[in-house]
């Protein structure tokens, strides 16, 4: 039961923190790569489609808003803040390729996805996330592999 538990909890967090759930896996919990690489690929497609298709219904809704409340008309200056900026930065850095091979270990899921769906509004997005996620999980996964191998027999 508690073995359950612990792929549960693995694939909820690799909906989010791509990038810990080999670690936690294979060497923490000591689970094999055959039981790992599974959990985390299933964990990481279910979060891209979820913010994915959630980030789409927020900035509908959010477009809603500002046509009834009229938000936005008579705008002075733009507020900048710390997440605006950082958002703007690496769109503006990394550009669409960076921010779809990035979004996966570095940037989180759910803002890497909606920052993709707000900015690059193209069919293929969907698409190019949930291939970067699968190819990290094998990357992660071999990365950790190897470096077992190495200093285990040292």
């Amino acid at each position: 039961m508690a073995d359950f538990f612990n792929i549960l909890f693995l694939f909820l967090l690799s909906t989010v923190k791509f990038l810990f759930v080999p670690f936690l896996s294979l060497l923490t919990y000591k689970y094999n790569v055959v039981l790992s690489i599974p959990v985390h690929i299933a964990g990481g497609l279910t979060g891209v489609y979820v913010f994915y298709f959630l980030s789409k219904e927020i900035l509908i809704l959010w477009g809603r808003l500002k046509q009834k409340y009229k938000i936005g008309k008579n705008k002075q200056h733009v507020i900048v803040n710390s997440n605006s900026r950082r958002i703007v930065k690496i769109k503006n850095r990394w550009g669409y390729i960076g921010l779809i091979v990035l979004t996966p270990p570095v940037i989180s899921i759910p803002i890497g996805t909606f920052i993709a769906v707000r900015f690059y509004r193209s069919k293929q997005t969907l698409t190019f996330l949930l291939i970067s996620v699968v190819l990290w999980s094998f990357s992660e996964h071999a990365i950790i592999y190897l470096l077992q191998k190495v200093f285990h027999t040292i």
